[in-house]
């Protein structure tokens, strides 16, 4: 269904959170302490019923997986990393990626440090 020309992702950032489902603290840099992450994707004409796969890595490791039903009336949506618990996030290069049946839509890249 996103294979289509007209379904895709037209924006993709990384914040510290949603507010009224607008980014909030948008950045490529956090810090260790934050208490979550949040990648915000706007849609262009998504398709009833697609499903997207969010996948949170650090160095290629895969921390977090998620799947999205999309409703077709929804233009944004987003996923959180948070940090597991009573720790905080390890510094590194971290990467966000959105993939349909294993195709890859979107790639996001940003940096965890003191």
């Amino acid at each position: 269904m996103w294979n289509d020309d007209c379904a895709h992702i037209t924006r993709q950032v990384m914040c510290e959170s949603i507010t009224g489902g607008q980014p909030v603290g948008v950045s490529e840099r956090f810090k260790t302490t934050i208490g979550g992450i949040v990648t915000w994707i706007e849609l262009a004409n998504p398709p009833a019923g697609g499903h997207l796969e969010v996948r949170w890595t650090l160095n290629g490791s895969t921390l977090f997986k998620e799947d999205i039903t999309v409703d077709p009336q929804q233009r944004t949506l987003w996923s959180t990393l948070f940090p597991k618990s009573g720790r905080a996030f390890a510094p590194g290069t971290y990467e966000v990626e959105i993939a349909e049946n294993g195709q890859v839509l979107s790639r996001h890249a940003f940096m965890i440090a003191p």
